[in-house]
């Protein structure tokens, strides 16, 4: 079952650390979903998630490419920046790539969400 929106959450670095101070010594778990992506500050928030980034993320959520090259074409970008923006958006949990055929099958993104949803006050 596909889950309808993960959710990106910005938060500073000595926050983040706090927490951690806090949870080791047995006062606070983070609350966090296991779907959350929580990024450290805006810049790296604005680095990852760039425009053609999440072009290449609606694509595969809207059109579903059959592959990699599919998906480079209907973003009208070239196939290597592609297929680093999907390799990216895998790390982060967003994407699943999955191989089709034998031994030398194509990769298949797909989406594992349908939707982005950022929450600045977590």
């Amino acid at each position: 079952m596909k889950i309808k929106k993960v959710r990106i959450i910005v938060r500073d670095v000595e926050e983040i650390k706090k927490e951690w101070v806090q949870a080791l010594q047995g006062k606070k778990t983070t609350g966090a979903h296991p779907h959350d992506v929580i990024i450290v500050g805006f810049k790296t928030l604005e680095k990852i998630f760039s425009q053609t980034r999440m072009e290449v993320f609606k694509a595969i959520i809207n059109q579903k490419p059959h592959s990699i090259y599919e998906l480079a074409k209907m973003v009208k970008r070239d196939f290597k920046n592609v297929y680093a923006d999907v390799k990216l958006l895998c790390q982060l949990g967003l994407i699943e790539l999955q191989e089709i055929g034998h031994a030398r099958g194509r990769l298949v993104p797909m989406a594992l969400f349908n939707g982005i949803e950022l929450d600045l006050a977590a």
